[in-house]
């Protein structure tokens, strides 16, 4: 019901129902807290509110202590160190490198790829201006998922500073067709 009402864009009544899921189970809500820990994370993104922050940073940490090899709780820590190091703190970008490395290497060895986590490995990357590891690591993540709209975006605005308006103008296309992207 929580992504439901989050589809919907009733963030508040969203994370009601999320917080309720993990109150029900406190042990197993993987997904409720993943849910929980990405609402927490888009307001952090909007407001930095150290409360949200603290909540979604909480919520992974309890996913990755019971399941360490829960691919959502890396994607979700290393979006939330990624945004407060962008936004806020650039000491969090090392933590965020820090859990990308990890979460590749514990992914690997589980037989999983995310896509997510290579997209933030190359944003990474261009945030120390290295565009050509960028474009592997974002190229990486469109293996894995086809139609990653961030990935097909990020290589787009590369491929213009290379100025390769065909491969540009082929990511975008690709990217606005996903359902990731509203229109």
């Amino acid at each position: 019901l929580g992504v439901l009402e989050w589809n919907k864009g009733n963030s508040k009544k969203a994370l009601e129902l999320f917080q309720k899921s993990v109150d029900a189970d406190k042990k197993q809500a993987f997904a409720a807290r993943n849910n929980l820990a990405a609402a927490h994370r888009d307001r952090y993104a909007d407001k930095l509110s150290q409360e949200d922050f603290d909540t979604a940073e909480k919520q992974i940490q309890n996913v990755l202590a019971v399941d360490t090899s829960n691919k959502t709780a890396y994607e979700n820590l290393a979006r939330l160190y990624y945004d407060r190091g962008r936004l806020k703190d650039p000491s969090y970008l090392v933590l965020a490198n820090l859990v990308v490395t990890q979460a590749l290497r514990v992914l690997e060895k589980e037989g999983q790829q995310s896509a997510d986590i290579w997209n933030l490995k190359g944003l990474l990357f261009m945030l120390d201006d290295n565009q050509v590891d960028a474009l592997k690591a974002f190229k990486k993540a469109v293996e894995v998922d086809v139609n990653h709209a961030d990935a097909n975006r990020n290589i787009g605005f590369i491929a213009i500073r290379f100025r390769d308006y065909t491969t540009a103008e082929n990511v975008f296309t690709t990217a606005l067709k996903s359902p990731a992207v509203k229109p």
